[in-house]
């Protein structure tokens, strides 16, 4: 395990052999993709104005985990989908730390609250601002007409809409 800061440009390159997409704010040449959801987040980020970068974390290629106790009390290492900066404007930035959710398994509310409170640590560390946000497949499949179009022109009305829906449920 590292503790020191992790650089995603100083990582060596990686074989993958799944999907895959062609972007620009981001520091990999391609963003390794499991799914269809998956590609189509990575693609609304870099194209989202108030994202100023992101990466799609590919587990264990790109060596961020967070360690959570999973349901039989054991350590096991979560590993998020996405890490993102967003512009909030007036110099300001807040850091995302995002899950995309098809189906939730039993550990997966013990990784949220974990990712959670990485987050809390995280912003307590380094003094930036980080959240964390899991987004469902199913709802962000209603907001962009099961993947056809972009679920917001930015990332804050995205959020906006995003929130509406949780709502609803």
């Amino acid at each position: 395990m590292k503790s020191e800061p992790l650089s995603l440009i100083e990582l060596d390159g990686f074989w993958w052999k799944r999907d895959w997409a062609e972007l620009e704010r981001t520091v990999f040449n391609l963003t390794p993709c499991f799914n269809d959801f998956e590609k189509h987040f990575a693609k609304f980020l870099d194209t989202a104005p108030d994202i100023t970068r992101f990466a799609k974390l590919a587990e264990t290629y790109t060596k961020f985990s967070i360690e959570y106790l999973n349901h039989k009390g054991a350590i096991s290492f979560y590993y998020p989908d996405f890490v993102a900066e967003q512009d909030l404007g007036k110099g300001s930035s807040k850091m995302w730390l995002i899950e995309t959710k098809g189906w939730e398994l039993v550990d997966v509310p013990l990784k949220d609250a974990r990712a959670k409170d990485w987050c809390k640590d995280a912003t307590k560390l380094t003094g930036l601002n980080w959240e964390y946000l899991k987004v469902k497949q199913l709802i962000y499949n209603g907001l962009t007409n099961d993947l056809i179009a972009m679920p917001g022109k930015s990332f804050e009305e995205f959020l906006k809409k995003l929130f509406q829906q949780k709502e609803l449920l």
